[in-house]
């Protein structure tokens, strides 16, 4: 079996005002350089038959390590995992194999960073709450004035919004604008998950992975042959499943559409991340309904149902008619990395 982990540090001056993250990201790098990180200890403890590194540097900095090793023994995967809440276990059958990871009780998070995490998630639950009931008024207006909802909807998405078409939406009145601002407002509130507040290292939403996520990291496993059984993962291509996310934003995304459909503010998340421009003839066409949640407190009942882990992660395939692995021969394809993006 193959093992690898790629680790990627932030450039420091994406965080000028933040001196904690900046003193974070030095001393992750610190570690990396002198292979006293939680990653070496476990590639340490395994022996590994081969091994792998990659160094990044950009200007004399270290921006990224990469490593591979390749295991011989079941019982390594195991001890690769023993000092993370996952228990690890490869068993070759007659014609199969079987991988399981069992999640064990627990967190990831210290104590600070689940105080911590409790306090700005009740803020930010609140800031979400907020963009239900201003979505909510906006689509409650469009039902009334249809005729307007290019307008809005264009200046809801300003930014990503191409200037000829936004210049044919035409300019909203300004009932209209104290609408589409609440909503925008609360956009960038509920969007601010990703930030680092003040002096904190962490983001709300790496907060969450900390608390709810057993897994040290995303993990995607692809295997020789054909899978028959996969219980837990997700099947993400042919012979390649991954471990489903647990943090607040992929349990939103579990959630998407059944507040808010359209959902504006996942709309616009995906705008920014994939930098294109907003289809506006689309989303005015759309059918738009609203159910907002009482509370925020109801909102949190339902992120917390998505934030729970399977009982076990298992994948089961065919090893029939395989080639027997020569480590000696074809070592570059043996540290491919599987599916279609790094983790």
């Amino acid at each position: 079996m193959v093992i690898g982990v790629t680790v990627k540090l932030a450039a420091e001056d994406v965080f000028k005002e933040n001196r904690a993250a900046r003193e974070r990201i030095e001393s992750v790098r610190r570690d990396l350089l002198e292979s006293r990180d939680d990653w070496s200890r476990r590639i340490e403890s395994v022996e590994p038959a081969l091994e792998r590194t990659i160094w990044d540097r950009e200007e004399g900095n270290l921006r990224s390590v990469s490593r591979r090793v390749a295991l011989e023994h079941p019982g390594d995967l195991t001890r690769f995992f023993s000092d993370t809440l996952i228990q690890a276990q490869f068993t070759p059958l007659d014609g199969e194999s079987e991988l399981t990871l069992t999640p064990g009780s627990g967190s990831r998070a210290s104590r600070s960073q689940r105080a911590e995490f409790e306090a700005r998630r009740t803020a930010w639950l609140e800031s979400y709450a907020r963009y239900l009931r201003a979505t909510d008024g906006l689509y409650a207006y469009l039902g009334q004035h249809p005729s307007r909802a290019a307008a809005c909807l264009a200046e809801v998405f300003r930014e990503e919004m191409d200037a000829v078409e936004k210049e044919e939406a035409g300019a909203p009145t300004q009932e209209e604008k104290e609408l589409t601002d609440a909503v925008r407002a609360s956009i960038d509130e509920t969007l601010e998950l990703f930030t680092l507040p003040g002096q904190s290292p962490y983001s709300l939403e790496e907060l969450s992975r900390l608390v709810y996520d057993p897994f040290p990291a995303p993990l995607t496993v692809q295997v020789p042959g054909a899978i028959l059984q996969a219980e837990g993962f997700v099947e993400t291509g042919e012979s390649v499943v991954k471990v489903r996310d647990l943090g607040l934003w992929e349990a939103l995304g579990a959630l998407r559409d059944r507040w808010i459909d359209p959902d504006l503010l996942w709309l616009k998340y995906r705008l920014q991340i994939d930098n294109k421009p907003l289809d506006l003839t689309a989303l005015v066409s759309a059918n738009r309904h609203a159910r907002v949640p009482a509370t925020s407190v109801e909102i949190q009942q339902a992120l917390e149902e998505n934030l729970a882990p399977a009982p076990v992660y298992r994948l089961r395939w065919s090893t029939r008619d395989l080639k027997d692995l020569d480590p000696s021969e074809g070592v570059e394809k043996l540290w491919q990395v599987p599916g279609p993006s790094e983790n």
